[in-house]
């Protein structure tokens, strides 16, 4: 068998295994919109106007670059100058900051907070819930210099990914970064 044709079965090998892997995605995308219009809802609750983009399922994983998202929500202030949010679910049992039940906390996929803070829209916080939606914490995008990267297994893909791990220095209560993000919205610019 020659070269090319080892690398084309490789090739295809890799796209049925992303494929497989990819045929949960749009339950974990749904989940995750329900977790993102939660925080939402929570933030709108404190009087800051928040905007969710709609939500586009990929039609294929090959196709992900052009249907992946610039934020899970943005806070709106005024004078256009917006805040971009992140929200996540966490598989964990915690009811605060202070009972978080690890040293670190998984902020983002290395290349999405790059790619973010390149683009000049570095999240102003990230939104973390528990299991239950019963606890919520933050991550402010503002301690990134204290975070850092850290190859891991992703049990999702199936592969090894760049993480950025937060200390547990950093984590604080959903409701401090709201204050802050009200704060920052009657900022004039």
């Amino acid at each position: 068998m020659s070269s090319p044709d080892i690398y084309a079965r490789a090739f295809q090998k890799d796209i049925t295994r992303k494929r497989l892997h990819d045929s949960a995605f749009p339950k974990d995308l749904k989940d995750s919109a329900e977790t993102v219009n939660m925080a939402a809802d929570k933030i709108r609750a404190a009087g800051v106007k928040v905007d969710v983009p709609e939500i586009i399922v990929r039609p294929d994983i090959l196709e992900w670059r052009g249907y992946s998202d610039g934020g899970d929500m943005w806070a709106i202030h005024p004078t256009g100058y917006n805040e971009r949010l992140e929200v996540k679910k966490r598989n964990l049992k915690f009811t605060s900051a202070a009972d978080f039940p690890y040293e670190t906390i998984i902020v983002d996929i290395s290349r999405t907070f790059e790619d973010a803070l390149e683009g000049g829209n570095t999240p102003f916080a990230y939104f973390f819930s528990n299991q239950d939606h019963s606890a919520w914490v933050a991550v402010l995008g503002a301690s990134h210099p204290l975070w850092k990267k850290t190859a891991m297994w992703d049990r999702k893909k199936h592969r090894k990914r760049e993480f950025l791990l937060a200390p547990r220095s950093c984590i604080i209560p959903f409701e401090q970064a709201v204050e802050l993000l009200v704060t920052r919205m009657k900022r004039t610019y």
